[in-house]
């Protein structure tokens, strides 16, 4: 499993996507990958923790608290 090693404390904004970002730090798994430069942005998702969907649906419509 990789691991994230770092976040940013505080978002910072990105001119070519005109959105807000964080910056990090993670280990990740290089078998597959031609090739890897450092520096480079890419997009990711991070999973913070996982949920029953039928949970995740009644927290949200307040039928219950976290």
């Amino acid at each position: 499993m990789r691991q994230v090693t770092y976040v940013s404390a505080y978002p910072s904004f990105d001119k070519n996507t005109k959105g807000y970002m964080y910056e990090l730090e993670a280990t990740i798994d290089t078998k597959d990958l031609q090739e890897l430069h450092i520096g480079m942005i890419g997009r990711a998702s991070v999973i913070t923790g996982e949920e029953p969907v039928w949970k995740f649906i009644l927290r949200k419509l307040d039928f219950i608290s976290n």
